[in-house]
């Protein structure tokens, strides 16, 4: 059933919900919305509000083996992320560094 809701609707069944003083297992059932899915919608509003950038203002990357760099080598480089994080490398350790990025966990 999840699948049929956009994220908009997601996010004004969870803001409806809050508004409404019905507890969770109450509201789902006025509205015919499983419990555990309803939860994921939950966790999902939360997780987008923490991080309102969200993963639409990524840019994409590419690594390109052997790339002279275009510093010099001893000046750090810093790698500014959504949410705050900041990365701070050595030019050579880019590759590393993004290599870890595109497959750490959102």
């Amino acid at each position: 059933m999840s699948s049929s809701y956009t994220i908009e609707q997601r996010k004004q069944h969870i803001n409806d919900w809050r508004t409404s003083r019905l507890t969770r297992q109450q509201y789902c059932q006025q509205h015919g919305i499983s419990v555990n899915t309803f939860k994921g919608w939950n966790k999902q509003v939360n997780r987008s509000e923490k991080d309102p950038i969200g993963a639409a203002a990524l840019l994409p990357v590419q690594i390109r083996q052997n790339a002279t760099p275009s510093v010099a080598t001893t000046d750090p480089v810093m790698v500014y992320l959504p949410g705050g994080c900041r990365v701070a490398c050595q030019p050579g350790q880019l590759t590393d560094v993004f290599r870890a990025l595109k497959y750490a966990e959102a």
